[in-house]
Formats: structure tokens, C-alpha cells, sequence
């Protein structure tokens, strides 16, 4: 649904290598605390949406599948 674009600001947030399978933790391929808020950021950005930071809940963008489910639970259409 949104992967593509959830791709795009995982790359724009400084992710080296992007899992072709969405269900992959991000964290095996390089998510740290930084590039996590970079990418709450971009995300903000891209889908024109505020996320709550507090709390950040880490769960909530474990995997590319993970943040697009919390982007519809945003509201994000």
C-alpha cells in the first residue's frame, strides 16, 4: 500500500539497505536510534502527518509492514 513511499524515507533517513521482504526487522539491516528519528521525520514529511514521540514506541517501526500499519492507524490513507 504504502511501501514504496515507506522505502523512499527509510533511504532519505540514511538506511543503507532496504529489505525487499517487508516483514524483515529493520534493525537486522541498520535501523538505529538515529536513523529512527530521521525517519519519523521524513515519514512526517512525506505523508504529511504529525507522530506522536512520546512515547516512541520502537515496535511501532520494527519492519517496513509495521510502520505502514501504524500509518493507517494515524490515519494515513
Amino acid at each position: 500500500m504504502f511501501g514504496d513511499r515507506i522505502k523512499k524515507a527509510l533511504i532519505d533517513a540514511g538506511l543503507q539497505t532496504i529489505p525487499e521482504d517487508e516483514s524483515v526487522p529493520l534493525t537486522q539491516v541498520g535501523l538505529d536510534n538515529l536513523v529512527l528519528a530521521l525517519l519519523v521525520v521524513e515519514l512526517e514529511h512525506e505523508f504529511k502527518i504529525q507522530i506522536p514521540i512520546i512515547p516512541l514506541v520502537k515496535e511501532k517501526f520494527s519492519s517496513i509492514s509495521s510502520i505502514q500499519n501504524y500509518l493507517i492507524e494515524l490515519g494515513v490513507q
